[in-house]
């Protein structure tokens, strides 16, 4: 595997950094992958190596706010600004990869920038994997009302996120990993949750105009992203080429617990068939 590195101009002119994984071997085509809230490229490190792996080119980047890309630090103003910034990285990717099909996977967070993208544009890509979208996330009765007021009042303001990542993975060792990362952080402001919350609205309003081929893949024991909201959105999706694959023991972070196998041998089987 090869990597390199650089940066685009997001909307705004924010500097967002990103990575190009290459495979040694013939490409048979490239995956864009958005990572999650607090989280950064580097944090999908596993799902890049094990794409590579088969034969695709991998690019990801890190959102605004995040990693290193500039921006504050869990904050967006409008939600247009994670849209726009995937539409541009998109667009530069398409015109360095040629005649390779592309697709789109986005987990948590950026499962959710994905599926809003989805539901506006698509055309061009060859299909778009959904790994533990956030769309059926429920935020608590304090959260709700810091993003009521502080979403009118200050929306920048920062809040630091009590630590859930024994929610992610059961794996001792890539909760360590996580915990150790100094690239991750904890912060999110009202401004952000209230552009979350409208957009997953719209989401599953809109859901029916998600017409590529589309594959879902989520954990059963996710307390994040609760697998009876997941099944519903499903059946909502457009598509007449959709697949959903469960996993028991798995939460939030699928592609990186304890027994993965599953989880990248449905992964690679649906891309070698799109």
């Amino acid at each position: 595997m090869r990597k390199r590195d650089g940066h685009f101009s997001g909307i705004g002119n924010e500097k967002l950094y990103y990575r190009v994984f290459a495979p040694k071997t013939k490409q048979k085509g490239a995956v864009i992958v958005v990572h999650g809230i607090g989280d950064h490229n580097g944090g999908l490190f596993t799902l890049c190596k094990k794409l590579t792996a088969k034969g695709y080119k991998v690019y990801a980047y890190d959102l605004r706010g995040h990693g290193n890309s500039t921006g504050i630090r869990g904050h967006i103003n409008d939600w247009a600004e994670f849209r726009e910034d995937l539409h541009l990285f998109i667009q530069l990717v398409s015109k360095k990869i040629g005649a390779l099909p592309l697709y789109l996977a986005g987990h948590s967070l950026g499962g959710v920038i994905m599926l809003d993208y989805l539901v506006g544009r698509g055309e061009g890509l060859a299909g778009a994997i959904a790994i533990a979208p956030v769309i059926s996330y429920e935020p608590s009765w304090y959260e709700k009302m810091m993003i009521r007021v502080m979403g009118k009042l200050k929306p920048d303001y920062l809040i630091e996120q009590e630590q859930g990542d024994v929610q992610l993975t059961k794996s001792p060792d890539k909760l360590d990993m996580l915990r150790n990362d100094s690239l991750r952080h904890n912060w999110v402001s009202p401004g952000l949750g209230r552009e979350l919350m409208r957009t997953i609205v719209v989401i599953k309003e809109r859901a029916d105009l998600i017409e590529i081929p589309f594959l879902l893949q989520y954990g059963q024991d996710d307390e994040i992203t609760p697998a009876v909201e997941l099944r519903d959105f499903f059946e909502r999706v457009g598509s007449n080429d959709k697949e959903k694959k469960e996993y028991p023991n798995l939460q939030h972070r699928p592609f990186d617990g304890i027994d993965t196998k599953q989880f990248f041998d449905d992964l690679n089987s649906w891309l070698k068939r799109h």
